[in-house]
């Protein structure tokens, strides 16, 4: 309809960062094995992004939503030290990180480099303008 918007958008990944300290970001490079740790509805996306930067990725996926167990940490942590490289690592999205907080004691006393990959929406277009405009005007017009 003349009265409806659309707009266009896609996701960006940032360079990944420490569980443990985010200030720090590292590169993914063609050197490095991941370990892809996610409890998300649809992984493809993330995967493909990653495959494209890594030597190889090792996916563990979870149900959407999945909290994870005691029993989980184990496994994730015997499977990471069943990968032979010495430049490995384990990455999962901002969603997931928030679930393993409760476990991240298990990951550094283990030494076990558990990183988190950031992503953002961003508007094609600069419909964020357009978008950011009309929130704004709609806003302005909104009453009781």
């Amino acid at each position: 309809f003349d009265y409806q918007k659309m707009y266009f958008s896609k996701f960006e990944y940032d360079y990944p960062y420490p569980m443990y300290d985010p200030r720090y970001r590292i590169k993914l490079d063609k050197d490095i094995d991941v370990i892809l740790l996610s409890a998300i509805a649809n992984t493809s996306y993330l995967k493909q992004y990653v495959e494209g930067l890594v030597k190889n990725v090792f996916p563990l996926e979870y149900e959407d939503h999945h909290h994870f167990t005691k029993e989980d940490i184990d496994y994730i942590i015997q499977k990471y030290n069943s990968i032979p490289s010495k430049r490995k690592l384990i990455l999962t999205t901002e969603k997931d990180a928030t679930r393993l907080e409760l476990f991240r004691n298990a990951f550094y006393e283990k030494q076990i480099p558990l990183f988190v990959q950031p992503a953002k929406v961003v508007f094609l277009d600069n419909g964020n303008r357009d978008f950011d405009e009309y929130i704004k005007n709609y806003l302005l017009q909104f009453t009781d």
